[in-house]
C-alpha cells in the first residue's frame, strides 16, 4: 500500500476498492436476510420473532430499533494493524470485517466485503475500542473492549466474537450497574471507562476497578471538575493526557501513568449562539475527540449539531486557536472526527468527507478555517471516517435514520414495509445508501 502523505492532497477522485454493496442498503429486516445469504445461512426472510429470526440478525427487541428502520451504519475504527474493520450498525450488530491482502490489486469491479463475524449484543452498544497490540497474525491479541448499557464491559474477539472477560462497572454505594458511554485503552494492559460524572480505570487482569475519579469531586487543584455524561475520550500516548469530553459541553483533562489517573485541568466550550473569531457557534454536548500535531499539543472538539470544530492548544488551558468551519453536521446523529496524516478528517450529512490540512498551523483567522478538500462517498449521511493507520486508504460508513420520514410519505403501508420484490434498486438508493467502503487516492 502507499504511504499516506501528510502534506499534498489528491489530484484525482478517490478510487472505490471495495464495499458491502447493497447488502445493508435496506431496513434492519431485509439486510439481515441478505447477510445471512451472504453468509451461506440461507436467503429465508423469518418473522421478526422467529428463532431463525434470531440467527439472521433481525430481532430487535430490547435493542430500541424497529425492524423497518433504515440498518445504517453509526461507527467504525480500523485496528491497530490496518487488517480490520470493526462497525456498528443501526441492529446493533458489531461486524468485523477482515480486509483481504490483495485489496489495492487491480480488478473491473470493488470488491464486495462481508463481515468475518458478526455479535449480537443484548443491547445497543455505546463504544468499543481496538486492543493497542491488535495483530491478525497473533490471534490471542485480536482483541476489542466493548460496552453496553445493560451489562458489563465486555472483551472479545473479532474472530469468534467469544467473551474472553468482562470487567462489571458499578456504583459502589448502590451496587447499580454503571453504563459506560466511552472507552479507550491507556496502556497495553489497562483501559479507562466513562459513565456519568466518573471514570474508570480497570486492568486487564482483574475484573474490578483499580481506580475511580469523581469529576465533579476530582482531587486537583484549579479549574478541574467537569460534570454530566462523559461521551467522548482520546488519550494521547506522547504526554499520557486522556481528554473526556461532556454532553455539557465540558472538557477534562486528566494524567495517566500505568493505572494511575489524576485531574489536570478542565474548561467549557464557547457558549452555544455565541460568535468566535466571526463565527457563530453551536452545538449540543461533545460527540469526538481527536489529539493533532507533533507531542499531540493540540486537542480538536466536534459536537452533535454543530457545523464547527474547536481547536484547542493543551499546553495553555482553555486557550481556544480557532474555530474550523464547514462540517456540515447540523444534526442529532453522532458524526466522529479523525486525525491522521496531518490532516482533520470528518464526515459530514450532506455525504461528504471533509479534511482540513494542519489547521493547527494556520494561527487565527476571521471567520474559521475553511475546508481544504473534499469527496462525495454517500447520498446519505457520513458516520465515520477512519483512515488506515500505515497507507493512503480511508473507510466510510454511512447511512442515517429515515423510518418516520418514509412513513411520513407513505412508504410504509399500514405501519409494514415494502417487501424485497416490490423495492426495486432505484428505489433503495433513493431511501437508503448504508455502506462500509473503503478507499484510495
Amino acid at each position: 500500500m502507499d504511504q499516506l502523505s501528510p502534506t499534498s492532497a489528491p489530484h484525482a477522485p478517490p478510487t472505490l476498492h471495495a464495499s458491502t454493496g447493497r447488502t445493508y442498503c435496506s431496513t434492519v429486516q431485509i439486510s439481515a436476510a441478505r447477510e445471512a445469504e451472504l453468509l451461506g445461512r440461507g436467503p429465508t426472510v423469518a418473522s421478526p420473532s422467529s428463532p431463525a429470526s434470531k440467527l439472521l440478525g433481525c430481532d430487535t427487541q430490547g435493542v430500541g430499533i424497529s425492524k423497518d428502520e433504515s440498518n445504517y451504519f453509526s461507527s467504525l475504527h480500523w485496528s491497530p494493524d490496518g487488517t480490520t474493520l470493526l462497525t456498528v450498525s443501526a441492529d446493533s450488530r458489531v461486524r468485523a470485517f477482515i480486509v483481504p491482502p490483495d485489496l489495492l490489486s487491480p480488478r473491473s469491479d470493488p470488491l464486495l466485503l462481508s463481515p468475518y463475524t458478526v455479535y449480537a449484543p443484548p443491547s445497543a452498544p455505546h463504544a468499543f475500542a481496538f486492543l493497542p497490540t491488535y495483530t491478525l497474525s497473533h490471534p490471542p491479541s485480536t482483541l476489542y473492549l466493548l460496552s453496553n448499557p445493560s451489562v458489563p464491559i465486555s472483551l472479545r474477539s473479532t474472530l469468534s466474537s467469544n467473551l474472553i472477560t468482562s470487567y462489571p462497572l458499578v456504583h459502589t454505594q448502590t451496587e447499580a450497574h454503571l453504563p459506560a458511554h466511552a472507552l479507550c485503552f491507556l496502556s497495553e494492559s489497562s483501559f479507562l471507562a466513562a459513565s456519568p460524572n466518573r471514570l474508570t480505570v480497570f486492568s486487564l487482569t482483574t475484573r474490578d476497578p483499580v481506580r475511580t475519579l469523581l469529576t465533579p469531586k476530582p482531587d486537583g487543584g484549579g479549574p478541574t471538575r467537569i460534570k454530566g455524561q462523559i461521551a467522548a475520550l482520546a488519550p494521547a500516548y506522547q504526554t499520557q493526557l486522556v481528554a473526556a469530553g461532556t454532553l455539557t459541553r465540558q472538557i477534562g483533562l486528566y494524567d495517566f501513568k500505568a493505572e494511575s489517573l489524576r485531574a489536570n485541568t478542565a474548561f467549557a466550550l464557547p457558549k452555544a449562539g455565541s460568535e468566535v473569531g466571526g463565527v457563530k457557534v453551536a452545538g449540543r454536548g461533545v460527540s469526538s475527540l481527536a489529539w493533532a500535531g507533533d507531542g499531540d499539543r493540540y486537542l480538536v472538539v466536534a459536537e452533535r449539531e454543530s457545523d464547527t470544530l474547536f481547536l484547542y492548544d493543551v499546553r495553555v488551558s482553555g486557550k481556544l486557536l480557532n474555530v474550523v468551519t464547514g462540517r456540515r453536521a447540523m444534526g442529532n446523529q453522532r458524526l466522529t472526527v479523525e486525525v491522521r496524516g496531518g490532516r482533520v478528517w470528518a464526515g459530514g450529512r450532506d455525504g461528504m468527507v471533509r479534511v482540513w490540512e494542519k489547521p493547527w498551523e494556520k494561527g487565527e483567522i476571521e471567520g474559521g478555517i475553511s475546508t481544504d478538500w473534499t469527496f462525495k462517498v454517500s447520498s446519505q449521511a457520513v458516520a465515520g471516517v477512519s483512515v488506515h493507520p500505515y497507507a493512503n486508504v480511508v473507510a466510510t460508513a454511512s447511512g442515517e435514520r429515515n423510518l418516520a420520514e418514509r412513513l411520513a410519505r407513505g412508504w410504509a403501508d399500514n405501519g409494514g414495509i415494502k417487501s424485497k420484490s416490490n423495492l426495486d434498486s432505484k428505489d433503495e438508493e433513493e431511501e437508503f445508501d448504508n455502506k462500509l467502503s473503503i478507499w484510495t487516492f
